[in-house]
């Protein structure tokens, strides 16, 4: 006959005993199995507390085992306060502070954490552990040379740690010193040289980088590593769509979306594939798809919106914003040799044939900056130049640059207003194909503009009507419409004439090249 389990009655007394004969771990091990079993048991719990109360006891194996069986049942609360309650008795244990460090981190405290590995390295300055636990800390709260000095400390010890290298490559991406991440990453590949997160990381610094070809290759050797690296999958997708590599970039979504059918990222991109290859009933189909799982996209609802032709001011800002910082590297390339833009240089061309006489203008204002191009083809005949774009990292593309005396990040109608003085020469160039509705701008530009200013700019033109949301997802405006938002601004038309602006699918688009004047 099996022998009865105990009850919970009968094992309470049995810890009692236990507990009053000096057993103090062994009490303290039933009164556990009894919670286990019974989470409300509150003689149990009090029995446990008035044992764990009592100082002087040894820290055993068990007290950690406690504390990481909790954490794998993912009751991190007990876990807490379990470990703060051995920190408590042992507060001279490192282990127990930087143990407390992971649960703190596992549920988001971070900078309680930070403390927690901190005290631990105040009592063992050698712990790696704990060094390793505080740098993944700092990254996770952007604090990347804090991480990467832990890590740099580690290595100094021991240089042959391949996932210090790794996260060390991870703080330097973050500090955008992007060519000793990939160092970084290098080097932990050559420790280690089936680390398909490695090469995935540094594909992703090489797109830092603008280096399309070399992210390409680490792409695809993670993915030889690991067939199903969708992330690795999803950065190839995108190298290749930017590198104008459409039917790749399609084929690299549709395997995702095999494993993955409900994979917004995946469905987005193969959308713009779609639409990028003309097949806009299938991208419209598509986009549809990205809206039922994320009714708040407003990428798909833009584009959504462009092909099936409804009729809207301008795209959101936000929908710009994303476009163009995930664009911003590698977009100066991307335009020239895939898209033949050459728009900078034929406004300057432009600007020269108005103005023989030659001569400086005192203030110039660049209208959607974007990475400078426009302020790199004027910088010689302008003695101070601001540059105003949305997306974060198009400035700092532009900074790079070196011609602009005040890059602005903000919006066209709500930042104009707030320039110090009036430009003599302002340029908008590709930036209107975003913008339906002129006349609030062009009226804002009058007021931003000095008498006698000149406004070059460029649009996508349109034969027929005002202006019309295009399948690309990029307004188009015809000539009649832009000269009647200029006569509405005060603004006269001096010049206009329809060039190629760029390519899209191997044609060639027609632009509009304006020059309005303000009366002087």
């Amino acid at each position: 006959m099996s022998q009865r389990s105990l009850s919970a009655d009968q094992q309470m007394a049995e810890a009692r005993s236990l507990a009053s004969k000096g057993q103090v771990e062994a009490a303290k091990r039933i009164y556990h199995q009894i919670l286990a079993q019974q989470p409300g048991n509150k003689k149990a719990r009090k029995a446990l507390k008035a044992l764990q109360s009592q100082p002087g006891g040894p820290l055993t194996q068990d007290d950690f085992q406690r504390v990481t069986h909790l954490m794998g049942r993912g009751k991190l609360e007990a876990a807490r306060a379990e470990a703060s309650q051995l920190v408590r008795h042992h507060p001279e244990q490192p282990a127990l502070h930087n143990l407390l460090g992971v649960i703190h981190t596992r549920m988001n405290r971070l900078e309680a954490s930070v403390e927690d590995y901190r005290r631990a390295l105040r009592l063992q300055p050698d712990f790696t552990d704990a060094i390793n636990n505080l740098g993944a800390t700092y990254n996770k709260l952007e604090r990347y040379e804090d991480a990467a000095r832990c890590y740099q400390t580690v290595l100094a010890s021991n240089p042959r740690d391949p996932d210090c290298w790794y996260n060390l490559g991870n703080s330097q991406r973050g500090m955008k010193a992007h060519r000793d991440a990939v160092k970084s990453y290098q080097t932990s590949l050559k420790l280690r040289p089936l680390s398909a997160e490695a090469y995935h990381n540094l594909g992703n610094t090489y797109v830092d980088l603008g280096d399309a070809e070399n992210a390409i290759a680490c792409y695809e050797s993670a993915l030889g590593i690991r067939e199903d690296f969708h992330a690795a999958r999803r950065g190839l997708a995108s190298t290749y769509f930017s590198q104008g590599r459409i039917g790749q970039a399609g084929t690299c979504y549709q395997r995702i979306l095999k494993d993955l059918p409900n994979d917004v990222t995946s469905l987005r991109g193969l959308a713009n594939v779609q639409a990028n290859s003309g097949l806009h009933t299938a991208a419209a189909e598509t986009f549809s798809r990205v809206l039922a799982l994320s009714p708040g996209d407003i990428n798909a609802r833009h584009h959504l919106d462009a092909l099936q032709r409804r009729r809207s001011e301008r795209a959101p800002e936000a929908y710009v914003r994303s476009v163009f910082n995930a664009y911003a590297v590698g977009f100066e390339e991307h335009l020239g040799t895939t898209l033949g833009y050459a728009a900078p240089a034929k406004l300057r061309a432009l600007y020269d044939e108005l103005n023989p006489e030659g001569g400086k203008q005192s203030i110039g204002l660049d209208m959607g900056c974007g990475t400078g191009l426009v302020g790199a083809a004027f910088s010689d005949v302008v003695e101070r130049f601001t540059g105003i774009d949305l997306a974060p990292q198009m400035l700092q593309e532009a900074e790079k640059k070196g011609v602009y005396h005040q890059l602005i990040e903000g919006d066209l109608l709500t930042t104009l207003p707030t320039l110090d003085a009036p430009a003599n020469l302002i340029l908008c160039a590709d930036t209107l194909v975003y913008l339906g509705r002129l006349d609030k701008l062009f009226g804002t530009v009058a007021k931003a503009a000095a008498p006698g200013a000149q406004f070059l700019f460029t649009t996508e033109h349109l034969m027929e009507g005002d202006y019309e949301l295009l399948p690309s997802a990029r307004y188009a405006h015809s000539r009649e419409y832009v000269e009647d938002c200029a006569k509405g601004a005060g603004l006269a038309l001096k010049h206009f004439e329809i060039t190629p602006l760029r390519k899209e699918r191997g044609e060639w688009l027609d632009g509009g090249f304006y020059c309005l004047v303000k009366a002087s």
